[in-house]
């Protein structure tokens, strides 16, 4: 069975690696938004796995994330139209 395919958009850590910061510096970080689109390759209680490469047998695979569930925003399945050989 094919996994869904999948656009999730997740926050993702930020920080500041300098030596010193105002208050104004501290009080106007905000995580990022990031949106990862690709095979759903697992789904438990804790996170998912998505891999947005992989080959025609599904057996290797690359760009590969795995994102904390407390993380996410939003996920979405998608359709992927079929392509010619």
């Amino acid at each position: 069975m094919v996994p869904p395919v999948v656009v999730v958009r997740w926050w993702d850590i930020i920080g500041m690696d300098q030596a010193w910061f105002t208050e104004d510096d501290l009080t106007s970080l905000e995580p990022a938004t990031i949106t990862t689109v690709g095979l759903l390759h697992e789904q438990n209680d804790q996170y998912i796995i998505v891999v947005s490469s992989w080959d025609d047998t599904e057996e290797d695979f690359g760009n590969v994330n795995c994102i904390p569930l407390g993380v996410i925003q939003e996920m979405v399945e998608v359709e992927l139209p079929e392509v010619g050989e």
